[in-house]
């Protein structure tokens, strides 16, 4: 029997890390069920239990490691892998809102940034063209004129600290309330 939830958080360990996200998405209903390391691949492969379960009227997905995981990978298969995702999940609940969160920036993947702006590109144009799915940019939030805002990370300069997620938190909640 599936669960009537309002948002289900699905992805690596930026969703996983934030604790805060059944507070910071009040009085929404929420679901995390983000997994550290995870790759779109892993999301896809896991499906039936990290989102079949549920019923939710929108799903938040993020993931990044692709990137770093999948180098030798050309950016349009793993943009293939995305596709896939939205159309089972457009297939299985077809009422929902499948909103893709941007590739975020960090201090220690900077020599990615081209990479993810690729990446973070075609996302912005599928979603752009297709109804029920929606792009949510934090990447540029989170650069400064200098760079990346390292202020928003811990020491690994990768995971958020709780600034890193309050920012997503204005971005995203907004977003989902509506």
């Amino acid at each position: 029997m599936s669960k009537d939830i309002d948002v289900l958080f699905v992805g690596s360990s930026s969703i996983r890390g934030w604790r805060s996200v059944y507070q910071d998405m009040q009085p929404l209903n929420v679901v995390n069920n983000g997994f550290g390391g995870s790759t779109i691949r892993d999301i896809l492969y896991h499906y039936k239990v990290l989102v079949k379960p549920f019923n939710p009227d929108k799903i938040v997905l993020y993931v990044e490691n692709d990137i770093i995981q999948d180098a030798a990978v050309e950016t349009y298969i793993l943009f293939d892998l995305f596709r896939i995702f939205a159309h089972k999940v457009n297939c299985d609940f077809p009422l929902s809102t499948l909103y893709i969160v941007s590739v975020k920036p960090s201090p220690s993947r900077f020599s990615l940034i081209d990479k993810q702006a690729a990446i973070n590109g075609m996302l912005k144009s599928f979603a752009d063209k297709m109804p029920n799915i929606e792009y949510i940019d934090v990447a540029s939030q989170m650069m400064t004129p200098n760079g990346v805002d390292s202020t928003l990370f811990i020491n690994d300069k990768l995971h958020m600290n709780a600034k890193g997620y309050q920012l997503w938190t204005t971005i995203i909640r907004p977003l989902l309330i509506k």
